[in-house]
């Protein structure tokens, strides 16, 4: 880790992210890109976190750039019935830096690599390729004398079990990621050996060209201990997504797991609620001990942890959001009484999701104690966060 990156991150004050991934890019809700970041400013975000789908703003390997490309977006999309949506990634990238750049706002850039119509993802498999389609991305930032707005980058979220690493994943593990059974078993010493060439290469790479940008990788949500074992003195940071849902406990017992709308549903999840009420000291604790585990080996690490996503998964049209923003804000007062800076205020801060979104006390309150660095000692709750 550069020295200069020591001194900025100890003398950084708090920062409220928001975490709007690849939705910027393909959801009609951010049409008015001006529109929904002076919505964030008000709100009292100081970061927002987006996928800028670096494999498509840089060059092919024919140096050509291309404007336009068709996306295909994930079965779980609830915001659009088309399997694919033609987007233009460097001219939003630069609308959104320079509005970025107006207001102050810190942005991290984190990407899935959404798999495109001429399949540039699929050539994501070696360092290098990581390498390179982040250079080319900071590159063109660069070239518009847009460099201070980026902050830090985590070269591959989830890396190597997420969907965009499938390249990787093949390269390292030598099987199909279309088997889910192997992303549950233990890594053994060469597989880790081959995931350290990518945290090794990448960052030191990108930070030769690029030495006031943060380079860092994020965990695969629910694998968090199985990265205590790699190296990272090359990692500038290192990124969390820690959902109180993983644990298969809490999805049953409060009724989070469902595989397809049921009757009563919107009933059931304001039961929920009420359930979850009674169960809430056991459940804080157990994200409490995930938190401070991760917390602990980032410190012996000398790793600034940044939480980039959580804190709970949810079906958006059938959800309690009293309940939902409650937990989220519960968590965040535990990240900052554990000494965490960067936090997501929840995965549903974000222009599409309007139960959310039109709370403005609510994100204006929790963005305060984070960009302040102070818990709240009580959370001023109104009548829409309170629990029935």
């Amino acid at each position: 880790m550069s020295e200069y990156i020591k001194t900025t991150q100890a003398q950084a004050p708090g920062v409220a992210l928001a975490n709007w991934g690849y939705e910027w890019l393909v959801h009609d809700a951010y049409d008015d890109l001006a529109v929904s970041v002076a919505e964030l400013v008000e709100r009292g975000y100081t970061g927002l976190v987006v996928d800028p789908c670096p494999h498509l703003i840089a060059a092919d390997e024919f140096g050509t750039n291309r404007e336009y490309f068709y996306v295909t977006l994930p079965p779980a999309k609830a915001f659009t019935k088309a399997n694919c949506v033609k987007v233009a990634p460097r001219a939003r990238l630069l609308s959104l830096l320079h509005l970025a750049r107006e207001h102050a706002l810190e942005l991290w850039f984190s990407s899935s690599f959404l798999p495109d119509s001429l399949a540039r993802r699929s050539f994501l498999r070696r360092p290098s390729d990581f390498i390179q389609a982040w250079a080319g991305t900071l590159g063109y930032v660069e070239q518009n004398q847009l460099a201070g707005v980026v902050k830090g980058v985590d070269f591959c979220a989830g890396f190597p079990l997420s969907d965009g690493a499938s390249g990787a994943y093949r390269r390292i593990f030598r099987r199909s990621p279309a088997n889910p059974v192997g992303r549950y078993l233990p890594w053994t010493g060469k597989q880790k050996r081959n995931i350290d060439d990518y945290l090794l290469a990448v960052p030191r790479t990108l930070r030769a060209l690029y030495p006031r940008v943060q380079f860092g990788v994020s965990a695969a949500a629910g694998a968090e201990a199985m990265y205590h074992d790699l190296s990272t003195n090359e990692l500038d940071f290192f990124a969390l997504a820690l959902w109180q849902d993983d644990d298969v406990k809490f999805q049953l017992s409060n009724g989070v797991l469902r595989a397809r709308r049921m009757p009563l549903e919107k009933l059931r999840n304001r039961a929920a609620a009420q359930w979850y009420a009674l169960q809430q000291p056991y459940w804080a604790e157990q994200w409490r001990e995930r938190l401070a585990e991760e917390l602990t080996f980032c410190q012996q690490r000398r790793l600034p942890p940044v939480l980039i996503d959580g804190y709970l998964r949810v079906h958006e049209e059938a959800a309690y959001w009293p309940w939902v923003k409650k937990l989220s804000a519960e968590r965040v007062q535990m990240a900052l009484a554990g000494g965490v800076k960067r936090m997501v205020v929840s995965h549903y801060a974000r222009p599409s999701n309007q139960s959310c979104w039109e709370d403005v006390l609510w994100h204006q309150h929790i963005t305060a104690t984070i960009n302040t660095g102070m818990p709240a000692t009580e959370l001023q709750e109104n009548e829409d966060m309170a629990l029935p």
